[in-house]
């Protein structure tokens, strides 16, 4: 028999806590696989979303618009928090609904946003929240300026070209 498990937390350090019985962790960690949370790979959305909607059987018609460009780089920016769960239910709530009736979270209303993940290492995760930060605070600055870098710069007291380099690494079109 095999078993495949899967959890967001740290199991050995619930070991050393107590709060997990270790004969049972030593029988499962024989091989540990990490995965980073689905918003630090945003790539991969595309190819997810594509097999999700293989599996939900939805018509051409239904899937037509939720591989739009634009719809899937709205996905890639949603926080995800439930990660892959997350993005199904909300996928099959677009077959129901239309893509247009529901929008996933992007972190800039509802709540702050902000979601950390203590079991990962503390470089990594303020890595990965500083460029939450600045891909929000972007798009939402070009929104404001109606896609004029050059203002959008002005108004964020920085160099325009500057601004050009963060919006690629960012992946965000002016």
């Amino acid at each position: 028999m095999r078993l495949v498990a899967a959890t967001n937390r740290d199991l050995r350090t619930e070991v050393n806590l107590g709060k997990f019985r270790a004969d049972l962790y030593f029988r499962l960690a024989v091989v540990t696989i990490r995965m980073p949370p689905l918003r630090q790979r945003p790539e991969d959305i595309p190819a997810l979303v594509d097999e999700i909607l293989a599996s939900l059987h939805a018509s051409p018609a239904q899937v037509e618009p939720l591989r739009d460009p634009a719809f899937l780089a709205r996905l890639r920016h949603a926080v995800w928090s439930g990660n892959v769960r997350e993005l199904r239910n909300y996928l099959e709530r677009c077959i129901v609904l239309g893509p247009g009736q529901a929008e996933p979270e992007t972190g800039e209303a509802g709540g702050d946003g902000f979601v950390v993940d203590p079991a990962a290492p503390y470089a990594a995760e303020r890595v990965r929240a500083l460029a939450d930060f600045e891909r929000r605070y972007f798009a939402g600055l070009l929104r404001l300026h109606d896609g004029k870098v050059a203002r959008a710069a002005d108004a964020a007291g920085i160099d325009r070209a500057y601004l050009y380099r963060l919006l690629r690494r960012h992946r965000i079109e002016p």
